[in-house]
């Protein structure tokens, strides 16, 4: 998902009966804390609708090229 004010999150989500489980990988330094705060606001709301929910929020680590 392209978000215009954190960029670009990855979003995996898993359900399992009334369990669902959703990660979000955001950039890292201020999407991330953004995103993060966001988070409990996200499990309530699935908890409204009837889930059991866990929330995770993770930066996005960038890749790292080595040459020797």
């Amino acid at each position: 998902f392209n978000s215009p004010a954190l960029g670009r999150l990855d979003l995996r989500l898993e359900l399992r009966g009334e369990r669902i489980l959703a990660e979000i990988t955001a950039p890292a330094g201020r999407p991330h804390a953004i995103a993060h705060s966001g988070a409990e606001r996200l499990r309530a709301k699935l908890e409204e609708v009837g889930l059991e929910p866990t929330v995770k929020v993770r930066p996005r680590s960038e890749p790292l090229d080595l040459y020797a």
